[in-house]
């Protein structure tokens, strides 16, 4: 599941593009010193003087190549070869400078600090007088993330209802318990 970007952050950093599509530069090392395939030089940079190594993306990689036993140096070649690195004028063959070109995508993940929905005001029209009371369309995220049509959706502190009305409008079943005389049917 994604959340689209914020504008702001667009405009900030994808600000270049090229016939793929618009991208943003990120390192392409990772810091700390390495004995192993990513701490051996490539194509004549050595990044353990910086005190770094090479950082590939695993993810990019594997959309160009189903080959897994590739050492770091071919998966380097292979970012090369599809266009994925850049490397600044002037500074070719310098460690440090190379980045890797991470291009825009549909959305991003989504986080676990949710701030795109408001909360429920004082003044909202839906607000039912609970305290704890949360908005419909953050009980539908959730309930889109953890369950698929037809599953069980548990409230043991239903309150006023709105996870079981989320769980309702989802296709989902549901069983909401409370204490109050009516939640009795």
């Amino acid at each position: 599941m994604t959340q689209p970007y914020d504008d702001s952050y667009l405009a900030l950093k994808y600000i270049n593009a090229d016939t793929r599509g618009k991208y943003r530069l990120t390192d392409l090392t990772g810091s700390g010193i390495r004995s192993g395939d990513s701490g051996k030089p490539w194509r004549g940079i050595d990044t353990t003087p910086l005190g770094r190594h090479w950082g590939v993306p695993q993810e990019i990689i594997a959309s160009v190549t189903s080959d897994t036993g590739l050492s770091t140096q071919k998966k380097l070649d292979i970012l090369e070869d599809n266009d994925f690195i850049y490397w600044p004028p002037g500074r070719s063959g310098k460690p440090g400078f190379l980045q890797l070109k991470r291009y825009l995508t549909a959305g991003q993940p989504l986080q676990d600090v949710i701030d795109d929905i408001a909360p429920i005001n004082s003044m909202a029209k839906d607000r039912l007088g609970y305290p704890t009371q949360k908005p419909v369309e953050l009980l539908e995220r959730i309930l889109s993330a953890s369950s698929n049509e037809d599953d069980v959706v548990l409230d043991p502190f239903c309150g006023c209802g709105t996870t079981v009305h989320a769980a309702q409008k989802l296709k989902r079943q549901w069983i909401g318990i409370d204490v109050t005389h009516l939640a009795m049917p």
